[in-house]
């Protein structure tokens, strides 16, 4: 929700790193298909791109998301200090982002 509410801030302001939030036929693309490297997000921010792909990496190999990964193992539970290490890195993401929306004239 934060990402796709600092995208409508970034194409509101028209800011670098704005990309589109839904495709030609006005369906929403998937979060992980907007923190691609190869989007404009991602170029201009590679810092926050880099911690948001990491956290939705591991997202995707929790058992309630994905009881399987693409090898066929199954997946596991995030341990206690892998939660303590999520929210570290989300919360400097998620300042950088601060920063950015307050640094806006």
């Amino acid at each position: 929700a934060l990402f796709r509410a600092f995208q409508k801030f970034l194409n509101k302001n028209k800011m670098a790193g704005a990309v589109r939030l839904t495709d030609n036929k006005g369906r929403v693309i998937d979060y992980g298909r907007l923190l691609d490297s190869t989007q404009d997000f991602s170029k201009t921010y590679p810092s926050i791109a880099d911690l948001l792909r990491e956290c939705n990496k591991r997202r995707n190999g929790l058992p309630s998301s994905h009881p399987y990964n693409y090898k066929g193992d199954r997946t596991r539970l995030l341990s206690k200090r892998e939660q303590s290490d999520i929210v570290k890195k989300l919360k400097k993401g998620y300042e950088e982002i601060i920063k950015i929306v307050d640094n806006c004239p």
